[in-house]
Order: C-alpha cells, then structure tokens, then sequence
C-alpha cells in the first residue's frame, strides 16, 4: 500500500498524510490510499491534466 495525491505535484508517500507540496493545489489534503503494482495508480493521477484543462477551459 502506498499513498498519492492527485494534485499537482503527482506525489507518492509509503505512509499516510497529507500532501506537502508547496506548490500543489492540495497541499494539506489527505493522500489518497492506492494498491497499485503498476505505478499508475488506476489512473487516479490522470485526472490531474482532465482538471487543468477544465480549468483554463480549453476541453473540448
């Protein structure tokens, strides 16, 4: 079991916290729990270009 945020800074902890990222929007956020073995994390990071394109309203 590892831990990752989702934010920004696409990070992976082996405990649990909270992301420390000083330049991630999610900083102070709780990690998610993952149990990947494929480091892809079943696409969870993924969403993080999804939500900036959302953002700067360039989805199409």
């Amino acid at each position: 079991m590892h831990y990752i945020c989702t934010g920004e800074d696409k990070g992976v902890s082996e405990t649990p916290g909270v992301c420390q990222g000083e330049n991630c929007s999610k900083k102070g956020q709780p990690l998610l729990p993952c149990d990947c073995t494929d480091n892809n994390h079943y696409g969870r990071q993924a969403t993080v270009e999804e939500e900036k394109n959302n953002i700067s309203g360039t989805e199409s």
